[in-house]
């Protein structure tokens, strides 16, 4: 079963979904991660989204994204502290401020869990 299914039902509303995928608005991304880290699953990545009526643009002059510094090297590891970090960047996360074609819309937070 795909980890975004075993959600609560307000997470699971509050999704932007894309597939089997999903993204988040800030406040509902870090709710996410508390979810995951009361049954151990482990963040490992962040994408930025833009939700849009087909499919997620993904912001392209810079790149916006998280990647758990561990993960080349060991899959396993503390996923509070891995978790930690992904709240981290989702807590503090804003545009580049020459990026203005984004700069005022709301980023959408799609998490990669192990």
């Amino acid at each position: 079963m795909n980890w975004v299914e075993e959600l609560p039902p307000d997470l699971l509303n509050a999704a932007y979904r894309y597939g089997e995928e999903a993204a988040w608005d800030r406040a509902a991304g870090l709710r996410v991660i508390d979810d995951l880290s009361s049954r151990g699953g482990k963040v490992v990545g962040v994408e930025i989204w833009l939700p849009s009526s087909s499919a997620p643009t993904i912001p392209s002059r810079f790149f916006y994204g998280w990647t758990e510094p561990k993960l080349s090297r060991d899959y396993g590891g503390n996923y509070l502290e891995a978790n930690k970090l992904a709240r981290h960047y989702i807590m503090t996360f804003s545009w580049d401020p020459s990026d203005t074609a984004v700069l005022k819309l709301a980023p959408y937070f799609n998490l990669t869990v192990i």
